[in-house]
């Protein structure tokens, strides 16, 4: 990492690209020892929500916060479904996605993708995010899928 010889590993201006999970090695002429990892997680401010931006303001940086909310959407059969929570706080967030009251086994990261939709998949999903210290739900999000309707039939 450049500029990454010091004790401490300062981000002036932190990006997107920034995010990721950092270790530290220290060593000296005969041996060598490396820290904890410690992850880091960047919100994209192009997508940041206004009660985001207003809440922001006078809180704790370690307070957790969901700063991306799923969106929602009318998809035709066969498209493809995202959704995406995004949330920033210490200890780092956990996701867990629901569909329709129901946990989504497995569906533990900020995106939750469907690559071809059908009528089965139409529901209300939202995402929880936690740490050990608390926990806050998403917005509910709308995912219908509409039929096709072709010309001709």
């Amino acid at each position: 990492i450049p500029n990454g010889n010091a004790s401490e590993l300062v981000f002036n201006t932190v990006h997107v690209k920034d995010a990721g999970f950092y270790v530290c090695r220290v060593n000296n002429n005969f041996t060598f020892e490396f820290s904890q990892w410690s992850q880091l997680d960047v919100c994209d401010v192009t997508e940041v929500t206004e009660s985001f931006r207003s809440s922001w303001d006078g809180i704790s940086e370690s307070k957790l916060q969901i700063c991306v909310e799923p969106k929602s959407q009318k998809l035709m059969p066969g498209s493809t479904l995202i959704l995406q929570c995004v949330a920033v706080g210490s200890p780092i967030p956990q996701y867990q996605w629901f569909k329709n009251e129901s946990r989504l086994t497995h569906e533990t990261k900020k995106l939750y993708m469907v690559p071809y939709v059908d009528l089965e998949h139409q529901g209300t999903y939202w995402c929880r995010v936690y740490n050990d210290r608390e926990s806050q739900d998403s917005k509910k999000a709308d995912v219908i899928v509409g039929k096709q309707y072709r010309s001709g039939f």
